[in-house]
């Protein structure tokens, strides 16, 4: 695992990391568009995953579940309590997976980087393994869509590209259960030994600040 966010402050070539651009919530087809244009000047995209009502009934009956039935979205806050209300999107993971890719390996593209913010367990291994097959973020490179990467230079490129992966692995001040960390962990480091681990904490939405104590108290 790398250390953020130096990965990504050298990738681009910037001073400091307060210069890194970053595009949240690229959760549709056109805030992806955008966010990859050659003007948008984003150095970072950060988007949601949660799975589909059909990834949400394939975990359940002990399907596979796959990079197609995992939505670019989050969790709705008024349906706390109705997580499915949440499921809707016109951009699912394989979708964007294939898009990044493909920017990456166009000639003189601009340079780009991608946070995944993991909502649910679920979601994680069929992510991180079509980011493992596909090269992105990763040392092995086996191959694109089953047709091979290219040259030696993209192939380098997609490997170099900033991958951090997100999860809230711990409760804080009100919030819901966490995601299970040592899983997520385990899961990441297996697909993607050299991304950036990002762990956070579930907050509810009338969270007071923190203090000390807090902090001490959330450490396990």
């Amino acid at each position: 695992m790398t250390s953020p966010p130096s990965d990504a402050v050298s990738h681009f070539g910037l001073a400091s990391a307060r210069d890194l651009v970053w595009a949240h919530a690229v959760n549709s087809v056109a805030l992806l568009e955008a966010a990859l244009a050659d003007d948008s000047g984003v150095h970072m995209l950060e988007v949601d995953l949660m799975l589909s009502r059909e990834g949400v009934e394939a975990h359940r009956d002990g399907r596979v579940v796959r990079a197609s039935d995992v939505l670019l979205a989050h969790p709705l806050p008024t349906h706390a309590t109705e997580p499915d209300l949440s499921r809707a999107s016109d951009l699912d993971f394989e979708t964007f997976v294939r898009a990044i890719v493909a920017h990456v390996r166009a000639e003189g593209a601009r340079r780009i980087g991608v946070k995944l913010d993991f909502k649910e367990l679920s979601c994680v291994e069929p992510c991180v393994a079509r980011l493992k097959d596909a090269g992105v973020g990763a040392p092995e490179r086996r191959g694109f869509l089953g047709t091979g990467i290219g040259s030696p230079k993209r192939a380098a490129a997609l490997a170099a590209t900033p991958l951090w992966l997100n999860a809230d692995v711990v409760r804080g001040p009100g919030g819901r259960d966490p995601i299970d960390g040592e899983r997520f962990v385990d899961l990441c480091a297996a697909a993607c030994p050299t991304a950036t681990l990002s762990l956070g904490c579930v907050l509810s939405s009338h969270w007071s600040p923190y203090d000390r104590v807090r902090v001490v108290n959330a450490v396990p």
